[in-house]
């Protein structure tokens, strides 16, 4: 058996600003920002093996950058899909028995997260000026590059 057919991978839409802006949080100083959702497959898209938080500047990797919310709603639609139909089948296969009863009730479904407010301000850097970013509107400290980590006056 190979490693991968264990993985099941399934596609997930998070709403995005009219900007086209994704709401994120970083998983050090949990605050949140937005970034700008770009084509993955984009021939400008820059390669990074870690992302740099706007407001602590502390980097973690691309994929460690859900909301709460996000991930509750990853979660949940995971289960319905994957997890619901894989359990009723087997509940249904334990039903042929005559030596077990079982029943299954699948669990409670976040049904979507929203539409996205177009909230927060925008802010660009020379250093990477395809990333713009968007920070808490009261945010008053230093604002971080998602790529370098330089600060939006050091940029």
């Amino acid at each position: 058996m190979s490693e991968n057919e264990d993985v099941v991978e399934i596609s997930i839409s998070m709403p995005i600003d009219s900007d086209g802006f994704l709401r994120r949080e970083c998983p050090t100083c949990e605050r949140e920002f937005k970034w700008i959702q770009g084509e993955e497959d984009s021939s400008d898209a820059e390669t990074v093996s870690a992302y740099h938080c706007p407001y602590c500047n502390v980097a973690s990797e691309p994929d460690s950058w859900f909301t709460q919310d996000q991930l509750e709603f990853a979660q949940s639609e995971a289960a319905s899909r994957i997890m619901d139909p894989m359990l009723q089948d087997f509940v249904e296969d334990l039903e042929q028995s005559d030596f077990i009863s079982v029943e299954y009730t699948p669990g409670e479904r976040v049904e979507s997260l929203g539409d996205e407010p177009n909230d927060m301000r925008r802010v660009d850097f020379e250093c990477h000026p395809s990333e713009p970013i968007k920070v808490a509107e009261d945010w008053d400290g230093k604002v971080h590059c998602l790529v370098c980590g330089k600060s939006a006056e050091a940029a």
